[in-house]
């Protein structure tokens, strides 16, 4: 079964309530703030939160998961 797969969250920087749960493998909660810098990041919250406050540290809150194991994570988390 292919493990590769992580859940990440982010937080922001002066309330401290969580902004963004997401579901990666690889370098994924690296690219938001490349994507908002080039001005091409697809999620308008997290872009403006980028420009405005600087880059966000996003992080890892369960890996080694399957697919399935980190898509049910995440939308518990977002619930």
């Amino acid at each position: 079964m292919d493990k590769r797969f992580y859940v990440y969250m982010a937080w922001h920087h002066v309330t401290g309530e969580p902004i963004y749960v997401g579901k990666g493998c690889g370098n994924r909660k690296d690219s938001h703030n490349y994507l908002a810098r080039q001005k091409r990041h697809y999620n308008p919250i997290i872009a403006a939160h980028i420009n405005e406050h600087g880059p966000i540290k996003f992080f890892i809150v369960r890996e080694g998961l399957s697919d399935r194991e980190a898509i049910s994570t995440e939308i518990s988390l977002i619930k």
